[in-house]
């Protein structure tokens, strides 16, 4: 699988789930979040993943009807997460600094892409202190249209000055992968909370069990 990463000039990641395990965390506060309300999200939340807000509010409007209190919910998530983070739960998933490492002594440029926040970004990566690794960041503050459109990537890539097809992106939804894949970059899937619809294996898509398989 190190294979993958030759011919190519810059990396670009996704990050929730990718390079921190925010994906349980957040999916863990949403749970606690909904019980609280009344609600239960375990049998739909995959339906959530690797959506922007509206996309996951459309979601959660069309399960659990019009009447479903997503601004106190998102508030109440936001403030769970927060406690959780305090408490270690928090973390770079394996593999993900050795890498980053790797690419830096290979000269190849470093940059991320995510439909979160700048200040999810401060919130969660800041603090484990791998931010400065990365030349571009493209959060959603960034861009009009959110994966699995282009443009996050496609601005990364005009900011790294590196063209897409010498660009390698390394993802763990089925969103960011098409993202990808219509940015006309080279793309793996590393899957977190969801594994791979077959159109991933038709598309002859790598798909690695962890980054560390590219060390």
């Amino acid at each position: 699988m190190k294979k993958v990463l030759e011919n190519v000039s810059a990396v670009i990641f996704d990050l929730d789930g990718l390079i921190i395990s925010s994906e349980t965390v957040v999916r863990d506060s949403w749970h606690e979040a909904a019980d609280s309300h009344g609600y239960d999200m375990r049998p739909m939340y995959h339906r959530l993943i690797g959506n922007c807000h509206n996309k996951s509010n459309e979601v959660l409007f069309e399960h659990f009807g019009s009447d479903f209190p997503i601004d106190t919910l998102r508030s109440l998530v936001s403030s769970i997460v927060d406690r959780r983070i305090e408490e270690g739960e928090l973390a770079l998933k394996p593999g993900i600094v050795p890498l980053l490492e790797k690419l830096q002594s290979s000269r190849k440029k470093i940059g991320l892409a995510t439909s979160s926040s700048m200040n999810w970004i401060e919130r969660s990566l800041v603090p484990l202190g791998v931010a400065h690794l990365f030349e571009a960041i493209v959060t959603r503050e960034h861009v009009t249209h959110t994966k699995p459109h282009p443009e996050c990537y496609l601005t990364a890539a005009t900011i790294l000055e590196v063209p897409p097809h010498q660009c390698l992106v390394l993802e763990d939804s089925h969103q960011g992968v098409q993202a990808a894949l219509n940015a006309k970059m080279k793309v793996c899937m590393v899957p977190d909370l969801i594994e791979p619809e077959p159109w991933v294996y038709e598309k002859g898509i790598p798909v690695l069990p962890s980054l560390e398989v590219l060390l």
